[in-house]
């Protein structure tokens, strides 16, 4: 059972806190790309299967939406002959490397020296 239907689930509420699970990483220039996905993709591919399918459509030119359709549908595919099909299915897929890009751009904009001219 997922967690977010065991919430309404009074034999289980004892076992369920509100406290999330929190981990904090700093970004640097050599991270590409933050994927984010439910247990549900997790449970027909694993972590390397994700990246490796992710990379070679990134490499034969899909964007990052159309990538997530991509290995969404896929998987959803390959539940369809399971009795139980997957209905928790989610995937985001995030260019750190373009925004940690554009922060440093607005940082050295920030911090450089404002031309300000004035015609007295």
């Amino acid at each position: 059972m997922g967690v977010t239907r065991a919430i309404g689930n009074a034999q289980l509420k004892k076992f369920i806190i509100s406290v999330p699970d929190v981990k904090q990483y700093t970004l640097s220039q050599h991270d590409s790309l933050l994927i984010l996905a439910t247990d549900g993709l997790y449970r027909t591919y694993t972590d390397s299967q994700i990246v490796s399918k992710v990379m070679a459509l990134r490499s034969a030119g899909y964007n990052l939406a159309q990538i997530s359709e991509k290995i969404l549908d896929e998987c959803l595919q390959l539940e369809q002959n399971k009795k139980t099909p997957n209905d928790n299915l989610t995937l985001v897929i995030v260019d750190v490397a373009a925004y940690y890009k554009a922060s440093l751009r607005l940082q050295r904009r920030e911090s450089s020296p404002s031309r300000v001219s004035s015609n007295q």
